[in-house]
């Protein structure tokens, strides 16, 4: 299962102009638009203020039920 931080999940909904904020990301884990998966002790995880990571799959898919492309949706998490 692969998984970002909070943070990195902001930046790229930031990119699409949908939530600028860690807040805004955790906004959309209450709601249950996105799922969150329990920290690992990873290079990528361990940077996170955040003791928890965001799915990937839950964001890809959220971002598709917006209307985005695969194509700018790769891209932007190639970032």
């Amino acid at each position: 299962m692969q998984t970002i931080t909070v943070e990195q999940t902001a930046r790229v909904l930031n990119k699409f102009n949908i939530s600028f904020t860690d807040g805004a990301v955790r906004a959309l884990v209450q709601r249950g638009l996105l799922r969150t998966v329990p920290r690992l002790t990873s290079h990528i995880i361990r940077n996170s203020k955040y003791n928890y990571a965001i799915e990937i799959k839950s964001l890809v898919a959220y971002l598709r039920n917006k209307g985005i492309s695969d194509s700018d949706i790769k891209d932007a998490l190639d970032m």
